[in-house]
């Protein structure tokens, strides 16, 4: 027998709030999916265009950008630019999205910098007294 919820006695259960608050995390979570998807939609774009030209045309990319005007051959360097920039998006639209990671994320930049100049001061207060001859 499956057990879908837990309740104790005298314990408040509140449906509606839990409803609510589910609800909000779906509706946030719907938000960072449809951004994701929008954004990788928008950098990849112009790199399927570009197979597809190359493709119709029936030449290679490389051809293709040297055949074409200065301005073909920006459209195809931006094009393998933002392609390149999808395997960084996702990560920080996660990142600008999620309030527990966005907030808690500068307190452990802040952590692993004390910690780092800490270990330097330690290292430099223990080098000060020791000569290295040769």
């Amino acid at each position: 027998m499956v057990k879908l919820f837990s309740f104790t006695p005298g314990a408040s259960f509140s449906t509606t709030s839990s409803f609510r608050i589910n609800r909000k995390c779906r509706i946030a979570i719907i938000k960072m999916i449809a951004t994701a998807t929008t954004v990788y939609m928008l950098t990849s774009f112009p790199f399927i265009l570009i197979l597809l030209t190359a493709a119709f045309s029936r030449i290679t990319i490389l051809q293709l950008r040297n055949s074409g005007s200065s301005s073909t051959a920006t459209f195809i360097t931006l094009g393998f630019i933002l392609t390149s920039v999808t395997c960084v998006e996702n990560p920080i639209i996660y990142l600008i999205t999620n309030k527990v990671l966005h907030n808690t994320l500068p307190k452990c930049l802040q952590y692993v910098k004390n910690r780092r100049i800490s270990q330097m001061q330690a290292v430099r207060s223990s080098t000060k007294n020791h000569f290295i001859l040769r």
